[in-house]
């Protein structure tokens, strides 16, 4: 039978910024709440806060409404929430009670608190579930749970592309759980009089790089998410367009069919009887600030309030999106370098983003000759470059091959070439964009090689001049390029978004395990 002693409490628990001193900065409502203060043998631990009166409903009894009322046969339940501020070790934490965190001020809580509890508390083969946001093609958020402990390699986590938001894990002894994201959720045998020596251990925990042992690669990327450090990041990405930073632009933040659209504006317009509204072929920032901002100054409910609007091939509105959303931003704040991506901030590992610099830079240039684009967009482009050398390019753009038993399908290259070099063309965009080119690469590379069904559709696609002698006979990937071309109109070497880079890294690591020799190339405006 269980004591006092050994029972355990499941808590809830917030470290709150040093700047925040007064429990009505932290709790809003305190001075709304009954309030207790709660002492210890040391003296003041804290002060407990408790709001009552809160009455809920079961949502199932709706489905009941014709015949009673929730009041009538007395569904409703009353409850309680409570949150206890603690002051220790010149830190203040909050404990909440009954779901009481909404309670609490957000912009006072030290986001990823609870993470790096327990990423130091768990152990590297001990977890048991695990919260994450992939950001690969697009961004996919996923939990994954296992039945018993594990190591993170069992969660198919990515250290490169993946973010992990939460863990659940088990100590080193495998006696407690805990999880951990801002708080820290775990179940203790802890008491009034044991509960401050138990938060000075979490706040040791905190302060701990035991972590960077086991998982150290989980500072790489992670998700800002404290809204005060996003609003200094938000001000200085508002200096950076005012001065025109290079370290800043505009980019299609999603995959879209070209041959359907007809193009973008920086206004919402309506084609008229005779003639459709005046389209631009891309986005640009320079363009943008030129025609739309005529204020002296923008702010971010400004970037956030201006779209982008995007036509159909009929000029009629078919997709927008805030220009902030379309913003990409690689800034340096204090010791750190942060990224703007969709909408969100990412902060990054200075040594992480040295490694995906370095790996980018040395991505060889293909000697693959590419006339500029001009105008064109990218299926005319691709038409293009095929119809002036017959003899040199094979048109293969937009002819898809099933795979899968016909469930999905998949382009070879949008232009293969002699001397075996498998051309994959997109027009310069947002991360998602190029990433969705990279993944392209990939799939087509490793079905080349791996499945005579997808080599023999592949035939029955090339000109004759190109086609392979016999396709039953696996080809040598090192007598083939995969390169990697993308129309961009920014003057100088072909630079794309960072986590770009992240991904062609993935793709070019896997090309090259075939042995593929893989390459990038800039396709110029003029």
């Amino acid at each position: 039978m269980s004591t006092l002693e050994d029972k355990k409490y499941k808590l809830s628990i917030y470290l709150i910024k040093d700047s925040y001193i007064d429990d009505a900065l932290i709790v809003p409502k305190s001075g709304e709440m009954k309030s207790y203060e709660i002492n210890d043998e040391e003296g003041l631990l804290g002060t407990l806060y408790i709001k009552t009166g809160y009455s809920t409903v079961p949502k199932w009894a709706n489905f009941f409404s014709d015949i009673f009322t929730a009041k009538e046969i007395k569904l409703e339940t009353k409850s309680a929430r409570a949150v206890l501020i603690v002051s220790t070790e010149g830190r203040k934490l909050c404990l909440t009670f009954g779901h009481a965190h909404f309670l609490i001020e957000p912009l006072a809580i030290v986001r990823n608190f609870g993470l790096k509890v327990a990423l130091n508390i768990g152990g590297e083969t001990s977890l048991r579930a695990v919260d994450k946001t992939s950001l690969d093609v697009v961004e996919i958020q996923s939990k994954e749970q296992s039945s018993r402990e594990v190591g993170i390699s069992n969660f198919d986590f990515d250290f490169e592309t993946d973010i992990l938001k939460s863990i659940t894990a088990k100590d080193e002894g495998g006696t407690v759980t805990l999880s951990g994201r801002d708080s820290v959720s775990v179940g203790a045998a802890v008491r009034l009089d044991t509960l401050r020596a138990y938060l000075v251990n979490i706040l040791t925990k905190y302060e701990s790089h035991e972590y960077k042992k086991k998982f150290s690669w989980v500072d790489n990327i992670a998700t800002e998410r404290d809204k005060f450090l996003i609003g200094r990041l938000d001000q200085l990405l508002i200096e950076k367009i005012v001065t025109r930073d290079p370290c800043v632009w505009l980019a299609i933040p999603e995959v879209i069919i070209w041959e359907d659209i007809s193009g973008f504006t920086y206004k919402k317009t309506r084609k008229t009887l005779h003639s459709g509204p005046a389209v631009r072929s891309d986005i640009n920032l320079d363009t943008w600030l030129a025609e739309i901002v005529h204020a002296p100054e923008i702010d971010i409910d400004y970037l956030k309030r201006k779209r982008i609007y995007l036509y159909d091939i009929d000029y009629e509105p078919y997709k927008n999106w805030p220009v902030y959303h379309c913003l990409n931003a690689e800034v340096d704040l204090g010791d750190k370098k942060y990224i703007l991506n969709d909408g969100s901030w990412y902060a990054l590992n200075s040594d992480f983003v040295t490694g995906i610099n370095d790996f980018y830079e040395k991505i060889d240039d293909s000697e693959v000759e590419l006339p500029p684009y001009g105008t064109r967009k990218e299926p005319e482009y691709n038409e293009y470059v095929a119809n002036s050398n017959v003899e040199y390019f094979c048109l293969m753009d937009r002819k898809l091959i099933m795979i899968g038993g016909g469930r999905s399908s998949v382009e070879f290259c949008d232009l293969f070439c002699k001397g075996n070099k498998i051309i994959h063309v997109k027009k310069y965009g947002g991360s998602s964009v190029l990433s969705h080119l990279f993944q392209q690469g990939v799939v087509s590379g490793e079905l080349f090689i791996s499945d005579a069904d997808f080599r023999r559709k592949v035939n029955n696609k090339l000109n004759d001049n190109f086609q392979l002698a016999d396709v039953e006979i696996r080809p040598n990937p090192s007598e083939y390029e995969v390169c990697y071309a993308i129309m961009s109109e920014v003057p100088g070497e072909l630079q794309i978004p960072f986590f770009s880079k992240v991904v062609i890294k993935t793709a070019v690591k896997r090309l090259q395990a075939y042995g593929y020799k893989v390459t990038k190339k800039k396709i110029s405006i003029s």
